[in-house]
C-alpha cells in the first residue's frame, strides 16, 4: 500500500489548498512543494536560452528599424540643403543682368561659406542660322551650377537660361519698346 505523504505543511492530500497534486516516488507530492525535486513536474517559462534568442531578434528588429528612421532624417536634411540651394540659384539667376551689366564670361562666389556658385554667360548662337546683325537685343546663354555638401560625398546641379539684353545703340531701353524720359 501506497503511503501518503503530502510536504506541503504536513497536511494530508485532502487538506492541501493547492488543486493540483502530482504522485511522487512514495508517495503524493503537493506540486508547490520544495521537499524534493520531482522528474515529472513539468516547468513552466522560458529557458535562459529561448530568452537570449528573443532579446537577440529584438536587438536585430530595432537596430534595422533605427537605422530606416535615422535615415528618414538624413534624408530630410538632404531635401532642406537641395532646397536651400535651388532658392540661392533662382535668386542669383533673377539677379543675372539686373544688378550688373550681363557680359560673357565666368564669375564665382560663396554663399554662407556652405554653398558655391560658378555662372557662365556665353553669346547664344541658334543652331540652325545666325540671328541678324540689326535686333535690337543680344541672346546670351547662362548655365549656374550651385554646389554643396562634403568632400567625400559632394552634392550640385546646374540650371541654365537664356536672356536677352537691350543693345544700347540707341540708349536705355532701345528695342523693348520703351524710351527714356
Amino acid at each position: 500500500m501506497t503511503k501518503f505523504i503530502h510536504s506541503c505543511g504536513g497536511k494530508a492530500i485532502f487538506d492541501c489548498p493547492h488543486p493540483v497534486a502530482l504522485t511522487g516516488g512514495e508517495g503524493v507530492l503537493c506540486r508547490f512543494s520544495s521537499a524534493r525535486p520531482n522528474k515529472n513536474l513539468k516547468q513552466d517559462g522560458f529557458s535562459l536560452l529561448e530568452v537570449l534568442v528573443a532579446f537577440s531578434i529584438l536587438a536585430l528588429c530595432l537596430g534595422v528599424l533605427l537605422r530606416v528612421f535615422s535615415g528618414d532624417g538624413r534624408l530630410a536634411g538632404l531635401a532642406e540643403e537641395h532646397t536651400r540651394a535651388v532658392v540661392l540659384a533662382e535668386s542669383l539667376l533673377a539677379g543675372a543682368g539686373v544688378e550688373s551689366p550681363l557680359q560673357p564670361g565666368q564669375f564665382s562666389g560663396v554663399i554662407d561659406d556652405k554653398f558655391s556658385w560658378v555662372m557662365n554667360v556665353s553669346p547664344f548662337v541658334p543652331p540652325e542660322e545666325a540671328l541678324p546683325e540689326n535686333q535690337p537685343f543680344k541672346p546670351y546663354w547662362v548655365d549656374l551650377t550651385v554646389a554643396w555638401g562634403e568632400a567625400n560625398e559632394p552634392r550640385s546641379f546646374t540650371l541654365s537660361t537664356l536672356r536677352l539684353v537691350g543693345d544700347n545703340r540707341s540708349g536705355p531701353g532701345s528695342g523693348f519698346g520703351l524710351t527714356p524720359r
